[in-house]
């Protein structure tokens, strides 16, 4: 027996030290990472903070033997890691100055009377190299995620769940002490409510993810407790019905949250999160879809998301009336596509597109608000990193699609609540590329 006690101890050690692998660099990211600015002090205190766990991850991980599929997505990480490192190494002058949009930067030196130098195709290594430090954070999480149980997993979701009511509160208590409120992390947008973020788009891209999670769990376990033909007998009203109920409050919560920010496109992914968790429950549904207790919260359920998100619909269409000809986000779109077209097929660099966007603005271009990314990354991403770019984004959405059609199509897990869960953890990615159109909740 004591050696069973402590073959015991010791796998609830592991499993605490796997969790908080994963645990602490999320935490640090959502507290530390919300800045909008290039280069902050937070940034960098979190990237030190998540190295550690980096590192205690890979080495749990390959102590292992892990699958291939968790090789594959080491490799496809580490390609991400490849391209910055690619752009830092020196090219000779006459293959350097061929490149797209070098062609000023060469006639300076000429000008100058200074022989061009070896040169690499970033044309700001300093921000590059900060670039690399900067995917710290998202590869701890990744990192140790992949290490966890599916146990573990569902309890990584309830920890975003919680993060998201963390969130929430924060921003409610901004929004009563007003833009003077001693709570507010970031000062770099006053009038909105942001929490731990210095944008509301992005306060909202949590908050929606968080939906997600929170109204999928939701129907899943009520459907699994409405399938018990004697769940009078069973303790239905008891702490097992007790989860979804608070759950289902808990999404009415973030919806608020997401009406406060007043973002176009949060409330919009907002509604196309509500209908991803209900089709991530409609194949375990069955005969259940039809009963009453179903119908009637199917029905309370839509009305409050229509009372809470009805809240926002005014600003919306209020600053959808004056059409996007004035829109910030599309004439830097308009002037980014042209950069883009500029420093095709390399790029500038990853990193580099605040001071390569400075280059190209002129009088004509330049807008009343200071710009700090795009707002579409894959105009960015382009301008940093070109063809390379995209071809890597092409190999992280094929993976992603093909494990959304694997988890929606197969499922996970004998119970149908188990296979609704990483179906909806699996859209969430996708619904934040749909942001990334006009946003940048990625980077941040």
């Amino acid at each position: 027996m004591p050696v069973l006690d402590r073959i015991v101890r010791s796998s609830d050690h592991a499993a605490r030290l796997s969790f908080s692998l994963f645990a602490v660099p999320f935490v640090v990211s959502l507290s530390l990472g919300g800045g909008t600015g290039v280069f902050e002090t937070a940034d960098v205190v979190a990237e030190a903070l998540c190295l550690p766990f980096l590192v205690g991850s890979l080495v749990r991980l390959l102590r292992r033997s892990p699958p291939k599929p968790v090789l594959l997505a080491l490799g496809t990480a580490g390609l991400f890691l490849l391209l910055p490192l690619i752009q830092l190494a020196p090219l000779p002058p006459s293959i350097w100055t061929k490149l797209g949009g070098r062609e000023a930067i060469a006639s300076a030196f000429a000008l100058a009377g200074v022989e061009t130098p070896w040169l690499g195709i970033s044309l700001f290594p300093a921000a590059t190299w900060r670039s690399i430090l900067a995917l710290t954070p998202a590869l701890a999480v990744f990192a140790g995620v992949m290490q966890l149980d599916f146990r573990q997993r569902r309890m990584a979701a309830y920890c975003l769940i919680g993060a998201g009511f963390v969130t929430a509160m924060l921003a409610i208590i901004q929004l009563v002490q007003g833009p003077t409120g001693l709570l507010r992390v970031h000062h770099d947008n006053l009038t909105s409510i942001v929490a731990f973020f210095a944008n509301p788009n992005h306060i909202a891209a949590l908050l929606y993810c968080c939906i997600l999670i929170a109204v999928t769990i939701s129907i899943a376990q009520t459907l699994g407790l409405l399938a018990q033909t004697n769940w009078r007998k069973s303790g239905f009203w008891t702490w097992r019905a007790l989860t979804p109920v608070f759950l289902f409050f808990l999404s009415c919560l973030f919806l608020f949250g997401v009406a406060l920010t007043r973002s176009r496109a949060g409330v919009a992914i907002t509604m196309a999160s509500i209908l991803c968790a209900v089709a991530a429950t409609l194949p375990y549904a069955g005969r259940l879809a039809l009963s009453k207790s179903v119908i009637v919260a199917g029905l309370l359920g839509a009305v409050i998301a229509g009372a809470v998100l009805n809240y926002s619909l005014y600003d919306v269409l209020q600053r959808l009336q004056g059409g996007l000809e004035n829109e910030s986000r599309v004439r830097i779109a308009q002037l980014s596509g042209e950069i883009l077209r500029e420093y095709m097929p390399f790029g500038a660099g990853i990193g580099t597109f605040l001071p390569i966007y400075g280059m190209h603005e002129t009088v004509a271009t330049a807008l009343h608000l200071p710009i700090n990314r795009a707002h579409n990354e894959f105009l960015e991403w382009g301008i940093e990193g070109g063809v390379s770019s995209y071809l890597l984004l092409v190999v992280a959405i094929c993976w992603l699609a093909w494990l959304n059609a694997f988890v929606w199509i197969r499922g996970v897990g004998p119970y149908f609540s188990h296979a609704c869960l990483p179906r909806a953890c699996a859209a969430a990615p996708a619904l934040l590329l749909v942001h990334s159109l006009v946003d940048y909740p990625f980077r941040t």
